[in-house]
This record gives structure tokens, sequence and C-alpha cells, in this order.
């Protein structure tokens, strides 16, 4: 039982912006195996809250199916086998999605059959 674990967005984030990118402060939720998060390309998904045009506020669902950011990881032949076997990260400070358009994919992806065809013809390049 790992209690659906996610990264929850922080409404009033204050990371500061890194060579240019925009990293998203999160906090842990369940038990996850936040290791296995690193290099996967990320959606989102929640409830939101916005103000109507009659002043009042609406709760609304989002399902983003398009990934968006990514946990980026040092690439595995930069570190030594000692390193790969201590992974160890400070969630405060290294679980940090980065902000990217279109993560890796080629534009927008609206099926599985897409996304597969982009994939192969990003390996083919």
């Amino acid at each position: 039982h790992t209690d659906s674990p996610c990264l929850k967005l922080r409404p009033c984030s204050k990371v500061p912006e890194k060579a240019g990118t925009l990293q998203l402060g999160v906090d842990t939720y369940g038990g996850g195996l936040w290791h296995t998060w690193f290099d996967r390309p990320l959606g989102m998904a929640g409830k939101v809250v916005l103000s109507t045009e009659a002043g009042g506020i609406e709760e609304r669902l989002v399902h983003l199916q398009m990934p968006l950011c990514i946990i980026p990881n040092l690439a595995i032949h930069l570190t030594t086998p000692e390193e790969r076997k201590a992974f160890a990260f400070n969630n405060e400070t290294q679980l940090r999605p980065v902000l990217c358009t279109p993560c890796g994919l080629g534009g927008k992806v609206t099926s599985k059959e897409e996304k597969k065809d982009a994939e192969e013809k990003d390996e083919k390049k």
C-alpha cells in the first residue's frame, strides 16, 4: 500500500530560476519510490480554483495528458558505480520538476499511437 504517491504542486512556490529553467516547487505525498520518477515525462492532474465573471469562485478538475515537466538526473555514464548504488537525493532541493514543452515528444501528443509514432520518429533522427 503506497497511498497513491504523487507530487503536489505548491501553490506559492519560491523556487528560483536556474540556468534559464523554471523549476516547480512540489511536496511529496504517499510512500513513493521517488528515484523512479527521475528522467520521465510527467503530466499534471488535479483541482484548480478559478474566479468567475460573476465574482465568485469555481472548482474544476483538470488532467493534462501532454507531458509538461521532467525531473532531470545526471546521465548514468557520468556517474561511478558507487554513486549509482548509493543514489540518494534531497526531496526539497533535488526532487523539483523542470517545466519543459514539449518534453522531447516533438509537439502536442493526443493519443498513445501518436506518442509511439513521435518516439519512433525521434529514434530515427
